[in-house]
């Protein structure tokens, strides 16, 4: 019950501006504004959402990919090709 909301980030190396991965989450609308106020360089989503929503996480499902980049995830790093 209740809204999913998808977060879409781009990740970097620090020391290098280029992108490296393109992530996906979908967070439950019950965590109010923290999803927006996430930043990819911070640590872990998780532990993020954790401390900006007071909200204590048990369990965390992820599923890691490695596919090529459709034109919408080319389109979110700032590549054409």
């Amino acid at each position: 019950q209740g809204a999913w909301h998808c977060f879409r980030g781009v990740r970097r190396h620090a020391s290098d501006a280029r992108p490296i991965a393109v992530t996906d989450a979908f967070f439950h609308e019950r965590l109010g504004d923290a999803v927006s106020r996430l930043d990819l360089s911070a640590g872990t989503l998780f532990s993020q959402v954790e401390r900006l929503s007071g909200v204590a996480i048990g369990k965390v499902t992820q599923d890691i990919q490695a596919v090529a980049a459709n034109r919408t995830a080319r389109r979110t790093t700032g590549r054409r090709s």
